[in-house]
């Protein structure tokens, strides 16, 4: 089950970010309006975080690299 968090950058500015897990890990996707967000929290939960990335046109690799990688 995916969740929506806002927060806040240093500049001020606010940032929505949807967090799920992928392959056993936690994840997260950042969005600039909160429908946009709201609307890939809900299709992580139908669809699963691979084709929800696949929709927006993330690459889901991407998402799995740690800080080494």
């Amino acid at each position: 089950m995916a969740s929506l968090r806002t927060r806040s950058r240093k500049d001020g500015s606010v940032y929505h970010s949807v967090l799920y897990r992928l392959d056993g890990r936690q994840a997260s996707t950042s969005f600039e309006d909160v429908a946009s967000a709201t609307k890939f929290r809900d299709l992580v939960d139908i669809v699963g975080p691979l084709k929800a990335l696949k929709s927006v046109g993330a690459d889901p690799s991407l998402s799995t690299l740690t800080v080494e990688q």
